[in-house]
């Protein structure tokens, strides 16, 4: 069954008000032939005359009243839980933003971020969170989360995405008390026991498919959840860590 066109609502309010096809015209900004055709398709829809002409006016009939009714109570509420909800104003929300970043990203972004809300939206707080790589499409899509902030890769064409900024994929080696540039090769880099984040999933996958590209695979001397655990535990070891990746992105839902 064909649904019909929802705005012979504000028509039958109109004639029911108005009690005149033209003057219910004139109300709607409609031309008369408009709301006669409007009045004509609901009276096939409801196989009844709905208004026929009693002196100088258009009055319900019986079936007609009882869609007045009906008409009335169906636009007061869209009037109320529709048409009066407010927009959108950072200025005067509470509400509370949760974001996926890693632990690098509370370091770096999340300051900003506060400093940001502070100054466009004072009364809304901001919820910092951390998901698997494979959660997080489907938790920007249900609403669990509102933005996700890292290297993500493609999670989907019903988010929207967008480059922040470029950074290099960089490592860090056990140093001395001066600081330097390390060169290695390939094999160099392949012989070292490497550090691996857990956080940065992605990322490791993404070098990992490299490095296979170029018949090489990473020497895994120890995987921890956390990122900041790394630089110490590079600092006590010969260990290399890759710890950043080439294009951070921004999602949300």
């Amino acid at each position: 069954m064909q649904q019909p066109d929802l705005n012979f609502l504000y028509v039958l309010q109109a004639l029911a008000d108005e009690r005149s096809v033209s003057r219910a015209a004139d109300r709607l900004g409609l031309t008369q032939p408009a709301v006669s055709h409007a009045l004509g398709k609901s009276r096939v829809l409801f196989q009844d005359d709905l208004f026929v002409r009693a002196g100088s006016v258009m009055a319900p009939t019986p079936v007609g009243e009882r869609l007045i009714e009906g008409v009335t109570h169906a636009l007061a509420v869209i009037q109320q839980e529709i048409w009066s909800a407010k927009s959108f104003d950072a200025t005067t929300t509470t509400r509370t933003f949760s974001v996926c970043l890693s632990d690098m990203g509370v370091i770096v972004l999340l300051p900003r971020l506060l400093a940001a809300l502070r100054e466009r939206a004072p009364l809304a707080s901001l919820r910092p969170i951390q998901l698997p790589s494979l959660e997080l499409a489907s938790a920007l899509q249900d609403g669990a989360i509102d933005l996700a902030i890292g290297y993500l890769g493609k999670l989907g064409d019903n988010l929207h995405q967008q480059p922040l900024f470029h950074r290099s994929l960089v490592g860090i080696v056990k140093g001395g008390t001066k600081r330097k540039k390390v060169s290695m090769t390939l094999e160099e880099f392949i012989a070292r026991k490497h550090v691996v984040a857990g956080t940065l999933a992605l990322t490791n996958q993404l070098l990992e498919k490299e490095l296979r590209r170029l018949g090489a695979r990473l020497n895994v001397g120890v995987d921890v959840p956390y990122l900041l655990a790394v630089p110490s535990l590079v600092a006590t070891s010969i260990s290399l860590l890759r710890y950043r990746t080439n294009s951070p992105t921004c999602s949300r839902g």
